[in-house]
C-alpha cells in the first residue's frame, strides 16, 4: 500500500495542510521544530494508543475538532476528534467504521516515541507496555486479546 496524500486540519501546529507523496521513498527535511515529527505522528496515530491517552494533545488549542485524511493507493481513510463531544471517528471511503476495523485495513506502521527511551531504566511493567504497544501496532487484533487477558 502506497501513501499518496495526507491532509492535516487543526492537528498540532498545522491549521490546514495537504502533503502529496511520490511513489517510492519520500524524504521529509527541515530544521528542528518545523513539525516533521507531527507528520510522522499523524501517520502512526490510527495504530498507536496516542489518541487514547489524550486526543486533545494533537488538537490545536483554539479548535473544536481535528481531522486527518489518509490517501493510499487502495484506501482512503479519515480520523477525526471532536472536543465538545469527546468523540473520535474513523471512516473508510466516507463510511464510519470502528477503530479496530480501521486498524485492520490501515498499513502497519511502527513508531518509537521519546518516552520509550526510559525502557532501560524503567520497571518491568514499562518494558511489557512497550512490547504490547509494538505488538498492537504490528497486529491490531492483539489489542483485543490483551484486553480479554
Amino acid at each position: 500500500m502506497t501513501l499518496q496524500s495526507l491532509r492535516l486540519r487543526h492537528f498540532r501546529n498545522f491549521d490546514d495542510v495537504n502533503f502529496q507523496f511520490e511513489p517510492g521513498k519520500n524524504i521529509i527535511i527541515g530544521n528542528n521544530g518545523v513539525w516533521k515529527t507531527n507528520i510522522l505522528e499523524a501517520l502512526a496515530l490510527p495504530l498507536t494508543h496516542l489518541s487514547e491517552w489524550n486526543p486533545e494533545y494533537h488538537l490545536q488549542r483554539w479548535s473544536p475538532i481535528l481531522s486527518i485524511h489518509y490517501g493510499f493507493d487502495s484506501f482512503r481513510g479519515h480520523y477525526s476528534y471532536a472536543k465538545e463531544k469527546n468523540k473520535k471517528q474513523y471512516q473508510q471511503e466516507q463510511k464510519s467504521i470502528s477503530r479496530f476495523a480501521f486498524q485492520k485495513i490501515y498499513p502497519h506502521i511502527i513508531t518509537f516515541h521519546p518516552h520509550m527511551m526510559d525502557l532501560l531504566y524503567g520497571s518491568p511493567s514499562t518494558r511489557r507496555d512497550f512490547l504490547d504497544e509494538i505488538l498492537i501496532q504490528a497486529f491490531p487484533e492483539y489489542q483485543k486479546i490483551l484486553r480479554s487477558y
